[in-house]
Order: structure tokens, then sequence, then C-alpha cells
């Protein structure tokens, strides 16, 4: 007989587009895409199935400063 039982466990992210908001600074950004949020009654993905998954506690998805060049307006 073995000395421990693990369970193992798979794990999964999902995400979705709320929106979009027009900022001048990653400070602006953080400000306005949790308005944006907000206005959304916090609303998040589901999985719409039965199976037991646990998708965990929602946030908004991370933006660094330098990410802000992919989403500069030319």
């Amino acid at each position: 007989m073995s000395k421990y039982i693990i369970p193992v466990y798979i794990q999964t992210t999902a995400s979705t587009v709320i929106g979009e908001v027009e900022c001048d600074s990653l400070a602006d950004f953080h400000v306005k895409a949790e308005a944006l949020w907000k206005s959304k009654d916090y609303d998040h993905p589901s999985t719409n199935i039965h199976n037991g998954f646990d998708l965990n506690d929602w946030d908004l998805g991370e933006m660094s400063k330098d990410d802000l060049i992919h989403y500069e307006v030319v």
C-alpha cells in the first residue's frame, strides 16, 4: 500500500472581453477598466457545464506599462 494518496488537478483559464476604454496612462486604464467591469455588475464567463470546474475568483486581466505599446492609437 502506498504512503500517500494525492489528488491530481488540472487547471484552466477563461477570459472574455467586456468592452474597451480610452485612456492616457496605465493608472487611467486601471481606473476606467474597474469602472467598466463594475458597470457590468462584475459579470464573468461561465463554463456552462456541471462537472465541478472551479475557475476560482475573477479579476481584471493584467496590464503592464510595456503592454501599452500594443494598444497605442496611431
